[in-house]
Parts: structure tokens; C-alpha cells; sequence
């Protein structure tokens, strides 16, 4: 393919929660038809599958905030990604921020996936409450996806994010997994 974009996703870690897998997901078919590579800061034994094209960056670090100093040196000698890509609150807002020292020269893609106005009502702590500040921040992203209707109305009624902005992905589903998995042979375990 002629015009090969790079596309650059931020993750904590290779395993763990729906953002991680999301964002795998998402490396292996963009790795199809562009340039993609994956920067993460967490090392675990277990990793989701990757695509052999997708090319990794670690940048071991112990948080999120130190993991952002050596992305920015990265950055800094690594001009040419054209799609930054990141799907965790605290990161995407970091990723933001960091691109304003870059004056806004990448393309910033974050994703929500919790219903901001959710974590505030039923979980009410300093942390959903700095969440929920930081995502005024995302009016300066090129784009953000959700996963449903309800996020994407909330981005936009409460942080004032412009509709055309907004893009609803819903997750992935393996049909593959799920068909191999079917077909196995269960070993039944009797528990008392």
C-alpha cells in the first residue's frame, strides 16, 4: 500500500483489562494496511496476541506520568507518527497535553469508556472526581470514540465536545475464539 500511515497506540501493558485488549485488537487490523506500532510501560509474562507486524516500544517505567517523559523524548526524535491512539482516561489526557508541546502536530485519538457522569453519581472519590476534570481536555483531541450512545451523549451535553467529533466502536467480539472454543470437549469438575 502506497500511503502507509503510522499510527502509534499507548497502553499500560501487552495483558490486562478491555482497553488493553481493545487497543491489540485495533494494532492488528490497522497493521493491515499501515505502519503501527504499540509503546507500553508495564512488562507482564501474559500478552495478548499480536500481529508479527505491529512493532513494540517499551518504555519501562513504574507510571503513567514517568512513561510520558520518555514517550516525549521519544517523540521528540520520532516526529513522523501521523495517528497517536490511546484508550485510558488518565493516559488520554496526558497524550493531549503532551501534544500541545508538540503544537498539536499528531492526530490525537482517545477512547472513553466509562460514563463520566456514572462514576461521579456511584463512585464518588478524589480519583473519579480528578477523571472527571480531566476530561475537559478532550476537547482538544481529533477524535474520541466510545463504545455506546450514552457515553457519547455525556461527552458531549457535559464536557461540550462537538457531536462530529465523536464516533461509536462498539468492542470486539472473536467469532473465531468463540467458534474454537465451542467445538472443545469440556472436562467436567464436580465441586463440593
Amino acid at each position: 500500500m502506497k500511503n502507509k500511515k503510522k499510527i502509534l497506540f499507548l497502553i499500560p501493558s501487552l495483558f490486562g483489562g478491555g482497553s488493553e485488549r481493545f487497543m491489540v485488537n485495533c494494532a492488528n487490523i490497522f497493521a493491515n494496511t499501515h505502519n503501527v506500532y504499540i509503546a507500553y510501560y508495564l512488562d507482564k509474562k501474559k500478552k495478548y496476541k499480536l500481529d508479527p507486524r505491529v512493532k513494540l516500544i517499551k518504555l519501562e517505567t513504574k507510571s503513567a506520568k514517568q512513561f510520558f517523559f520518555k514517550l516525549f523524548y521519544y517523540l521528540k526524535k520520532n516526529k513522523d507518527f501521523k495517528y497517536i491512539f490511546s484508550s485510558i482516561v488518565h493516559i488520554n489526557s496526558l497524550l493531549i497535553i503532551l501534544n500541545l508541546f508538540f503544537f498539536r502536530k499528531f492526530k490525537i485519538i482517545v477512547r472513553e469508556t466509562n460514563t463520566p457522569i456514572g462514576e461521579m453519581k456511584y463512585n464518588l472519590n478524589f480519583t473519579s472526581f480528578f477523571h472527571y476534570i480531566l476530561r475537559y481536555l478532550y476537547i482538544f483531541a481529533d477524535k474520541i470514540i466510545t463504545p455506546s450512545e450514552t457515553i457519547s451523549y455525556q461527552l458531549n451535553k457535559y464536557f461540550l465536545i462537538k457531536k462530529k467529533k465523536i464516533f461509536k466502536v462498539f468492542n470486539f467480539t472473536n467469532t473465531s475464539e468463540i467458534d474454537y472454543l465451542s467445538k472443545k470437549k469440556l472436562v467436567k469438575k464436580i465441586i463440593y
